[in-house]
């Protein structure tokens, strides 16, 4: 079995997941909602929609990455499958790998999806005292429309309608967005925002999922759901304020607290919401900067989990 395989495996086994599709809805369902507490922005409606959806869609991959790390792997290790799928055989690297890219995969698509409800929601609150409803209730009908269609989809071909009501919610908000951005020249230019930084700022978000999603699937190598949750909330926290709790020790020099700033991902890098809504620009090159950072630390946990996957007693064999 092939890294493509475990891979397609993975996105498909993420993609049918109940929780899932209950983390899509629910989110696209807040992130609309979000325009109709605009009136008490006085005039900085799309600011509080942009950060409210940003800090939303931040939290809830997070989320997913952490269930859906412990059902790819944990699960896959404590029942034992994953002695069926090294008998094939498959290397360790290969079976991890190809796990983290179908849950960056699928948590990828849950970001596309929400980003683009965003711009929507954004759209609908450009008059904070005039909100347009119509776009509004489209936007609501298409996801019904979507849903309908994975529904029929799974009584005439007896499939899962997840995967199929995902797509469909994509291709239809996609199709709104293109609408509107056709239509409405003045989309941010009535509040002065700039559309292109906007999207920077959005797109820090995967590689803080990223790194997230390594984190989980690392620790998954070990330890059940709630171990995980408990360590990757731990993280996130610590690395809320490392500067902080670290900045003033490491600007003196102090090699032990060098090493836990160095370990402890720091989420304020990603988290440009403010800058992007303030009318600053974000270069490329701190694009960049981030998504180096945030592949060394994948890199970096990626092989923590090869060599935590190294030693695991399965059924009474340990697993060399």
């Amino acid at each position: 079995m092939s890294f493509y395989n475990i891979f397609k495996y993975s996105l498909k086994y993420c993609l049918r997941d109940p929780l899932y599709f209950v983390v899509l809805i629910l989110s696209l369902v807040l992130i609309e909602l979000f325009p109709l507490l605009a009136v008490f922005a006085f005039n900085e409606q799309i600011k509080m929609v942009f950060d409210s959806s940003m800090a939303l869609i931040l939290t809830f991959s997070f989320l997913l990455a952490i269930l859906l790390a412990d059902t790819l792997v944990y699960k896959e290790i404590s029942s034992g499958n994953i002695m069926v799928l090294l008998s094939k055989p498959v290397e360790k690297h290969i079976f991890l790998l190809g796990k983290l890219a179908g849950l960056l995969f699928s948590l990828l698509i849950y970001i596309i999806i929400c980003c683009v409800a965003t711009l929507i929601s954004c759209y609908v609150a450009i008059d904070q005292f005039n909100l347009n409803f119509s776009v509004f209730y489209i936007y609501y009908a298409l996801i019904f429309i979507a849903t309908g269609i994975g529904v029929l989809k799974n009584f005439l071909c007896r499939t899962s309608f997840i995967p199929a009501t995902v797509i469909a919610i994509l291709l239809f908000l996609g199709l709104q967005i293109g609408y509107l951005f056709i239509t409405g020249s003045d989309f941010f230019a009535y509040n002065g925002f700039n559309l292109l930084t906007l999207i920077k700022a959005m797109f820090l978000i995967i590689p803080a999922v990223c790194v997230m999603s390594a984190i989980s699937i690392f620790i998954s190598t070990r330890f059940g759901l709630m171990v995980n949750m408990i360590i990757c909330f731990s993280m996130f926290i610590l690395g809320l304020i490392s500067d902080y709790l670290f900045g003033g020790y490491v600007e003196n020099g102090s090699i032990f607290f060098n090493f836990l700033y160095a370990v402890v991902p720091n989420w304020q890098f990603f988290w440009v919401i403010d800058a992007a809504t303030s009318g600053l620009s974000i270069s490329l090159s701190y694009l960049l900067w981030c998504f180096i950072y945030s592949m060394t630390y994948v890199v970096f946990c990626s092989c923590l989990a090869f060599i935590s996957l190294g030693r695991i007693e399965l059924a009474g064999r340990v697993m060399e």
